[in-house]
């Protein structure tokens, strides 16, 4: 700017903030922030950066006036504002998030339009600066082999290929780096940034001690899994009204967090929750699907069940292996019928219409929950031998075992 020039009422303004903003920096409070270029404190949603300034750190911008700043080429007002803009987020930014390696700069050429925010998440909001504070509190609680999808608030909007995938993947980069990366656009980047957002704030100011550690589940998934671990060591089975209220109900809001709501109708319907139990024949007829798509469903839950609650499937079976086998002699056990029929849905088996005596035992009796009664059905084995032993027809023989309605009464020797 010229020294003959007058400033503006604006200019005056932008001065007087700039100063001040210019004389708090010197404090020692923020010699780390000093060493860090600029661009760590851009976000998406910025608009007319001072790109000339973005490569320099705050040390050399500040070290410079206000009118030698305003002779940059390319520097006018609408510069200045953003520069002043992104000074106040450096003073805002605690000595303890910034650290003195340096990090490279955002791509600041693209920005998020009209982005949503949940759970407090604004992923337009999300600078180096605080990505890097996200990344640093994952390896302090040593929380790198913890998954995406386990920790996810919901993956009805995240990319199935990356719900197994470990956030020591992401660690090392920075949000420049994962933009970047093939096949990780917007919305990929959004479910990366918001797992690490959703751990962060959960451990905010948490200190652990050396004898302790730190384990983050899903909410509904701990509820049950404390409860499962605790029938495994009491001595009195658990009943159907508690296997209901403690197992099946928790796993079932979980799918309403993660599934599509049809998801979740075909979970109640195929254990009659909400009227009596519906056959995947019956499901297929009135959706006008084929049986392998319903097939194909179901699996999706126990998809999500995998991600969720890995040691569930042994867990349960472990429950389960607490009751005898049902047989002809023995009258079948409804809290075990009701607990086995969720096992299935939750935990099916790897391949569609195979099943093994290890996956889920026969059991197929009537259980009465809350005025309710429902026949439960599943296959103790796949074999042909077990076809011939159970007198199930040939039309039964050909469709998957989880479909078949057996009838011990009609079994024959």
């Amino acid at each position: 700017m010229s020294e003959q020039q007058p400033l503006s009422v604006e200019s005056m303004q932008l001065l007087g903030q700039y100063e001040e903003l210019r004389q708090a920096l010197q404090d020692t409070r923020y010699s780390r922030h000093l060493s860090r270029p600029l661009a760590c404190w851009v976000v998406p949603s910025d608009r007319r950066l001072p790109l000339a300034f973005l490569r320099r750190t705050v040390g050399e911008i500040v070290a410079r006036s206000f009118n030698e700043l305003m002779d940059t080429p390319g520097v006018g007002l609408k510069k200045m504002r953003s520069l002043v803009r992104l000074l106040h987020r450096v003073i805002g930014t605690d000595q303890a998030a910034v650290h003195n390696d340096e990090a490279a700069p955002p791509d600041c050429s693209a920005a998020s339009t009209d982005p949503q925010t949940t759970n407090g998440f604004d992923p337009a909001a999300v600078s180096e600066i605080i990505w890097d504070q996200w990344r640093r509190t994952v390896c302090r609680l040593g929380l790198e082999q913890e998954t995406l999808g386990r920790l996810a608030p919901t993956l009805r909007y995240m990319t199935r290929v990356i719900w197994h995938k470990p956030l020591a993947a992401y660690v090392p980069l920075s949000l420049r780096e994962i933009r970047e990366l093939r096949t990780h656009g917007e919305k990929r980047v959004r479910s990366i940034l918001e797992v690490f957002h959703a751990v962060s704030r959960a451990v905010k100011n948490c200190e652990l001690s050396d004898h302790l550690s730190l384990r983050l589940v899903p909410r509904r998934i701990d509820e049950v899994e404390r409860w499962v671990d605790n029938c495994l060591i009491q001595s009195d089975l658990p009943t159907s009204d508690e296997i209901l209220a403690r197992f099946v109900r928790p796993l079932i809001a979980q799918l309403q967090i993660d599934a599509h709501p049809h998801l979740v109708q075909l979970a109640e319907s195929r254990l009659g929750l909400n009227d009596s139990k519906t056959s995947v024949r019956q499901i297929a007829r009135r959706l006008s699907l084929t049986r392998a798509r319903v097939y194909q469903l179901l699996h999706e839950i126990g998809e999500i069940m995998a991600v969720r609650w890995p040691e569930g499937k042994v867990k349960t079976r472990q429950l389960l292996a607490r009751w005898p086998k049902p047989s002809d002699t023995q009258p079948p056990c409804p809290a075990r019928a009701l607990l086995a029929a969720a096992f299935e849905l939750f935990f099916p088996p790897e391949h569609i219409g195979q099943e093994t005596e290890n996956e889920t035992e026969a059991c197929v009796p009537s259980w009465q929950v809350n005025g309710v009664a429902t026949t439960l059905a599943s296959v103790e084995g796949a074999g042909s031998s077990r076809a011939h032993e159970t007198g199930l027809s040939r039309a039964h023989e050909k469709i998957a075992p989880q479909e078949a309605e057996l009838r011990m009464a009609e079994a024959d020797h």
